[in-house]
């Protein structure tokens, strides 16, 4: 991730650029493309087995994370234009859906695959929490495959940890700041609230980064209602595009009513 010149949405791009298919892609290890951060650290692939990469044809990179067998995780602004993609490897067809409200505050999008998702030897998808808004001064873990320095090249996944500053200014944000910093390519990337021993929870997606105040980055929270209420409703909503029945979709959660999910999550 880099250190932003101005508030900036992190995937710079024209409309025009995404009207092209969006191609998704599961790194294998350091030297191919995976996530960064700046002031960050080289992730090793195999704690992230569910960070995946994406881009259009014009280049640009994305984050997304799959959150269940058959969901990805990512910011709005990264699909608009272009809601239909491909997993790279598989060729599984994707297609992705923004959050209604189409603004800053809400800038998260949840895309659908046509089969199931299969990780690098069989881990587990990452969980997300939907009762749970990081507090002030939370130290979070970011991920995203942005640059690392002002200007560099983003493609290499890193990782590293930043502070929550400002949680209850907004309801449907955070903000972060110290340690790291999100960067161009870091869009739609996970902000990860540490639990006890290995656990861990999905609070956030990353949004912008705001220079000139103390390098902060902005995150939309998961834990709002109107993102909780755009979860359930696209959840139900998903068709088989040949019989038209509705598909029950599976995703990682912890809500106020139930923390269900499928058995191959992330605890």
């Amino acid at each position: 991730m880099r250190r932003a010149l101005a508030i900036l949405l992190l995937c710079i791009s024209s409309i025009k650029a995404y009207a092209q298919p969006l191609e998704f892609t599961q790194p294998a290890d350091a030297t191919e493309a995976s996530p960064e951060i700046i002031g960050g650290s080289k992730a090793i692939m195999a704690n992230w087995p569910a960070t995946f990469v994406f881009t259009a044809t014009s280049g640009e990179h994305c984050t997304a994370t799959a959150i269940g067998p058959q969901v990805l995780l990512t910011a709005e602004h990264c699909i608009r234009g272009a809601a239909n993609g491909t997993i790279k490897a598989s060729g599984i067809a994707v297609q992705c859906e923004a959050h209604p409200f189409h603004n800053s505050n809400y800038d998260i999008a949840l895309c659908f695959t046509a089969a199931r998702i299969v990780l690098a030897a069989g881990q587990d998808f990452e969980t997300i929490d939907l009762k749970l808004k990081p507090a002030d001064d939370t130290r979070l873990s970011l991920l995203g495959f942005g640059c690392i320095s002002r200007g560099g090249v983003s493609g290499v996944l890193y990782e590293g940890t930043s502070v929550v500053k400002d949680a209850t200014a907004q309801k449907a944000v955070f903000f972060t700041t110290g340690g790291v910093s999100v960067c161009a390519g870091d869009s739609g990337g996970a902000a990860y609230q540490p639990g006890v021993g290995s656990s861990r929870r999905v609070v956030g997606v990353a949004s912008a980064a705001i220079s000139g105040q103390n390098d902060l980055s902005r995150f939309t929270a998961l834990a709002n209602g109107p993102t909780i209420v755009f979860f359930e409703d696209w959840a139900g909503r998903q068709r088989d595009p040949k019989t038209g029945a509705v598909i029950p979709v599976e995703i990682c959660l912890v809500d106020k009513d139930h923390a269900d999910a499928p058995a191959d999550c992330h605890i």
